[in-house]
Parts: structure tokens; C-alpha cells; sequence
């Protein structure tokens, strides 16, 4: 695997050094307990690169696998586990963008109810919280 970070500039022209450091991060979510923070903070790695990857291709790569694990990440959050209101704002994001891309009314709707929750669950001293806010 190259070096060179895989940023939203090299999507595209890395796809096999992204999907390889995808399958290498659920491989160590895999080994990790149910209920462990490690694992969400996993998940939320792997569903912030799918979103991002599904967001570079212009929505020609379906969002079905990004969705199904922004949806586990949001599950394996800990109770008041800080990662709350991010795992939240990612699955809110790509549910907008899945809606920019294909235009069902129904993603709209739920990107601002996760996006609600997203600022429902963040602290006001939380410093991503005027994102939270912009986001929604």
C-alpha cells in the first residue's frame, strides 16, 4: 500500500488501496468485543470512507454498503459515548447526499431526523456542535 494518505483527491485513482484499507479495518472490528468503543470508532472509520468514496464517484457506487455500516456504527455506540452525535452526523450526511444523488424525499426526511438526534446527543461545549447545528 502507498504511502500517500487516501484523502478525498485520490479516491478515484486508489480504489483497490481503499477498499483494501476498508476490508483491513473490518477485519479489526471484527476482533473486537460488542459494546467496545474501539468498534464503533471502527465502524465509523469504514462508513466515513464509504461515504466518501460514494461521494467521489458522483453516486455511481451505491450507498447500500456505506448505509449498512453508518447504521451499525450508530447501534454500536456505548451510552453516552462522545462518538454519539459523529457516528449520527455521518449516517445524516450520506443519507443527504444519497438524497442529492437520487432525489427520494424519503432520504431528506431521515437525514434531518438522524442530523436532529446528532445535535440532541452532542454538548453544547462540544466543539464539532456549530457543524452539528450547520449540518442540520
Amino acid at each position: 500500500m502507498s504511502s500517500r494518505p487516501l484523502t478525498n483527491s485520490n479516491y478515484s485513482d486508489n480504489g483497490g488501496e481503499l477498499e483494501q484499507y476498508i476490508v483491513s479495518l473490518r477485519q479489526a472490528v471484527h476482533g473486537l468485543p460488542e459494546g467496545s468503543s474501539e468498534r464503533s470508532r471502527h465502524l465509523y472509520k469504514v462508513a466515513n470512507l464509504l461515504r466518501e468514496h460514494y461521494i467521489a464517484s458522483n453516486g455511481e457506487k451505491g450507498p447500500i454498503e456505506a448505509l449498512s455500516v453508518a447504521r451499525e456504527a450508530v447501534k454500536a455506540i456505548p451510552d453516552g459515548s462522545p462518538m454519539a452525535a459523529t457516528c449520527l452526523n455521518n449516517l445524516g450526511r450520506l443519507l443527504r447526499h444519497k438524497f442529492v444523488f437520487e432525489r427520494d424525499p424519503r432520504d431528506l426526511d431521515e437525514a434531518v431526523e438522524v442530523f436532529r438526534r446528532s445535535v440532541d446527543v452532542s454538548k453544547e461545549d462540544d466543539s464539532s456542535w456549530p457543524q452539528w447545528l450547520t449540518d442540520l
